[in-house]
């Protein structure tokens, strides 16, 4: 539980807090709304974005890519982005070599990678 909750709190804290509320000690929206002083449709949201960061978490590091971007990136086996900065610095990897990554996707890549540092 706490495992989800650190991940969860990376990217939303609200999120999180309603995680931990509704999945931790079984709040209801209403009592959720009424103890963070928020809408019960806020909470409902809240506890959406959890949902969905739980569900795409190995996706989030590449938040900025294209989906053509992403999607190879994930299907060649990066799971991190330091991963993939050590091997665009020292060139370790041929981008264009990546099955469905052109020249311009290439580029993106390393100018997002670029930015990241």
């Amino acid at each position: 539980m706490q495992k989800k909750y650190n991940l969860i709190k990376e990217h939303d804290e609200l999120a999180a807090e309603i995680y931990m509320d509704r999945c931790y000690y079984f709040l209801t929206f209403s009592e959720i709304a009424e103890l963070r002083n928020i809408s019960a449709s806020s909470a409902k949201s809240a506890k959406k974005r959890a949902d969905y960061i739980l569900k795409h978490s190995n996706e989030l590091w590449l938040r900025g890519l294209s989906r053509r971007a992403r999607l190879a990136l994930l299907r060649d086996g990066y799971t991190n982005l330091k991963q993939l900065i050590n091997d665009v610095i020292t060139k370790k990897r041929d981008l264009e070599g990546i099955p469905s990554v052109g020249h311009k996707v290439a580029i993106e890549i390393t100018e997002w990678v670029v930015s990241k540092l």
